[in-house]
């Protein structure tokens, strides 16, 4: 719908934000050009979330939008101390041959 209304691409450093929500509803009017920081705070959920550590025990407020890459410890230090099964042994060294297989390492 941009090329159509504009007769070019829009920008490359610009993302297209449906106001709406409805990734299928094209409209013009729908349609918002946005920066990339502008767009990902736009999606990003807000406040913080009360999380407890796998290995000590302590709970830690962390924020919502990191709750993905999160693995449920309070620090680093208690992920490296956190005792790791075989199976996660197992399926790290299983990633690494396949990259190395495929040249990625």
């Amino acid at each position: 719908m941009w090329w159509l209304a504009h007769g070019e691409c829009h920008p490359r450093e610009l993302r297209l934000h449906h106001v709406n929500e409805d990734r299928l509803d094209d409209r013009l009017e729908n349609l918002a050009p946005l920066t990339q920081g502008e767009h990902l705070r736009e999606h990003r959920p807000t406040g913080f979330v009360a999380v407890r550590c796998a290995h000590c025990g302590a709970i830690k407020e962390k924020p919502a939008h990191r709750l993905r890459y999160a693995r449920n410890f309070c620090s680093y230090a208690c992920y490296v101390a956190h005792p790791k099964t075989d199976t996660s042994r197992d399926k790290q060294s299983l990633s690494l041959r396949r990259a190395y297989a495929e040249g990625r390492r």
